[in-house]
């Protein structure tokens, strides 16, 4: 007969050694989930900044010719067409599309107050905040 304060001491050490065990494996599966949320995120990042940086990217282009026109916000066609865009490229790729079509606008506006008009454009749009 085994004394009882031993048995339930060694009852409770197992089920603190397996839950010990469990929290371990949910902490790799977590760890390898966000590894993998990463490399898609930086996938898309990449595959996001190539299609900007189309030079035929129709997107791209109406932008500019928004931006050059002054029409971000504008209040009128210009900025509800900025909005629809930029609703468009968020539903596409998320933030990461939105903010890879910001960049490649940013470098081809000449006025300095382009791209931050686009960012209050595109204010609550998706994750974005302008």
């Amino acid at each position: 007969m085994v004394w009882q304060p031993l048995a339930r001491w060694s009852q409770r050490r197992s089920r603190k050694k397996a839950e010990r065990g469990r929290l371990k494996e949910e902490a790799e599966r977590n760890r390898l989930r966000r590894q993998e949320e990463l490399r898609a995120s930086a996938k898309a990042a990449v595959e996001a900044r190539a299609r900007a940086e189309d030079p035929d990217n129709a997107t791209v282009n109406e932008l500019v010719r928004i931006g050059l026109a002054g029409g971000f916000l504008d209040g009128g066609p210009g900025q509800e067409r900025t909005r629809e865009l930029g609703r468009m490229l968020d539903s596409v790729g998320g933030i990461e599309e939105m903010r890879a079509f910001h960049r490649e606008v940013a470098s081809r506006l000449p006025d300095p107050a382009g791209p931050r008009e686009l960012e209050r454009a595109w204010d609550h749009i998706g994750k974005w905040w302008g």
